[in-house]
């Protein structure tokens, strides 16, 4: 799949069911086959090529599976070596303190046209740009959700956050740059698959909660207001 975001969204799609639809007709024109026969798939190429081109499909077969998994590895590695949320909030919380970067987000000179390395990771302008974007909306959407319960953020007893990004997720950095409110950095914990929690305690019989709340961020009022305000990051 990562190699077809090139086509863009519209050829990409594209290619993706066009070639699952082959892939699929294919597959069923040989289960059809073993089905009818009541052989296996490398079984029942020996009908059509014999014992010894059955041997060199059975090669093939064996040298897909080893691409396809040494694909999946080396896409794995390019995910490991590149830079992703937790990452980025961390080394953007190091240029602010070191002072390489502004509040406004702006890289110093002479790091802002061609950006900066910090170890083997090259920041740009562009990529502190996108997370202040990002950390912009979860501050606003904590603060709408505050003042839909009527609380304010030092009130809040614990802060549970998410999935990987959350196991991984420095409080005390998310804070540093604005993402979360200074108050929760010592309230805040990793919470796992809370996706895969939830189902659990709702299979075993318990509600965890009676009425939840739908919340259309951009139907709030206030929230831009809040968003602009936010995205910025807090002067230490």
């Amino acid at each position: 799949g990562t190699y077809y975001s090139t086509l863009g969204f519209s050829r990409g799609l594209a290619a993706i069911l066009l070639g699952h639809a082959i892939g699929a007709v294919m597959m069923f024109l040989a289960g059809l086959i073993g089905g009818q026969t009541r052989r296996s798939a490398m079984e029942t190429v020996k009908m059509s090529f014999g014992n010894q081109g059955a041997k060199l499909f059975a090669a093939l077969n064996v040298l897909q599976r080893l691409g396809w998994t040494a694909i999946m590895i080396y896409d794995g590695a390019g995910a490991a070596g590149g830079i992703w949320g937790a990452d980025m909030i961390h080394l953007t919380s190091i240029l602010l303190k070191e002072g390489y970067a502004d509040p406004t987000g702006l890289l110093k000179e002479p790091w802002f046209d061609e950006g900066i390395d910090i170890g083997n990771v090259h920041i740009t302008q562009e990529s502190i740009r996108a997370l202040q974007l990002a950390k912009a909306a979860m501050n606003a959407g904590i603060s709408v959700i505050c003042k839909k319960a009527g609380i304010r953020a030092d009130e809040i007893e614990c802060c549970i956050l998410s999935g990987g990004f959350g196991v991984h997720l420095d409080p005390a950095d998310a804070a540093y740059i604005g993402l979360i409110p200074d108050e929760l950095t010592d309230r805040s914990r990793a919470g796992g698959n809370t996706a895969l929690s939830g189902t659990y305690s709702f299979a075993g019989g318990k509600r965890v909660a009676q009425s939840p709340v739908v919340i259309n961020l951009a139907m709030e009022e206030g929230f831009n207001e809040l968003y602009t305000s936010a995205i910025n990051f807090p002067e230490k």
